[in-house]
């Protein structure tokens, strides 16, 4: 088989429920891994519980990764070791941008750590004389629906409504996102005012954000939080997030597939009815 395919990754999920031929087939093979073979295993590893629990060959390169998502807590810590190296004197910000990045990342590690690394593009945006640049000047990035953004701030220094400009909605719409270069959607609600609270539906599961203090004023132009609201994830990061997050049947594949090619946006409802499923799912 590898001759003929070359190069190959054999991906085996949820090993915890293997049955023992499977098991037994797997310690086979690692025994003596083929050269061009390249094994990743997924498991559930219950605490205190060693992994997978198949010995090796001193030879065959192991690395281990932990795919779960991060409690609040996790998240609270990378949020804080984030903020003491970059930004420390915006460690008030805290308690709020830790609320934000974990429902918009739903603690997935990887998009938390992109979301905040792409907010230090308009942190760093400067003016001539080495001023900061508001964050209204760099406006051009295009406030996204990554649960629901806040809405960006006109010139004049207030929230834009969702209903003007370029950033125009149907009211109420619930949307699948997706890069052009996207298979799949991460789905969200959008509301007419970002005073509501957020909601994102995720599998079947509703998760609601609570306006975050201090949020009838306008944050300052180097505020933590107005970055991290301005900035859109990389459509590859988005897939990611969908593949775990919105299992779409055959047929709604097909449908975001060819939304995608157009670079159009795809309204649940319709995924919902080709897939034959409950719209909050």
């Amino acid at each position: 088989m590898l001759a003929g395919l070359g190069d190959a990754v054999l991906v085996v999920e949820d090993v915890h429920h293997a049955d023992p031929a499977t098991l037994a087939l797997l310690r086979r093979l690692m025994s003596a891994m083929p050269p061009r073979l390249r094994l990743i295993v997924t498991e559930d590893a219950a605490p205190g519980q060693p992994l997978f629990g198949i010995g090796l060959a001193a030879r065959v390169p192991l690395a281990e990764i932990d795919v779960r998502p991060w409690t609040h807590g996790e998240t609270e810590e990378f949020v804080r070791r984030w903020l003491h190296t970059h930004r420390p004197q915006h460690l008030e910000e805290l308690h709020d941008l830790v609320v934000l990045v974990h429902e918009w990342t739903g603690g997935l590690p990887e998009v938390a750590e992109a979301l905040l690394r792409a907010a230090e593009e308009p942190l760093h945006a400067r003016a001539p004389g080495d001023r900061r640049t508001p964050l209204v000047a760099v406006d051009h990035r295009k406030v996204r629906d990554i649960g629901s953004a806040a809405p960006p701030m006109t010139a004049g220094g207030r929230r834009r409504r969702e209903s003007e400009g370029p950033y125009a909605r149907a009211e109420g719409a619930d949307r699948a996102d997706f890069g052009t270069d996207s298979n799949t959607a991460i789905r969200t609600e959008a509301y007419g005012t970002h005073q509501e609270p957020v909601a994102m539906a995720v599998t079947g599961a509703r998760r609601t954000v609570p306006p975050l203090a201090g949020d009838h004023t306008l944050p300052a132009a180097d505020s933590v939080l107005a970055a991290v609201r301005s900035v859109v994830l990389p459509p590859s990061l988005r897939r990611d997030f969908a593949l775990r997050c919105a299992r779409l049947d055959e047929d709604a594949l097909r449908v975001v597939e060819a939304a995608a090619v157009l670079g159009r946006p795809v309204p649940v409802a319709v995924l919902a009815e080709v897939g034959d499923v409950a719209p909050d799912r």
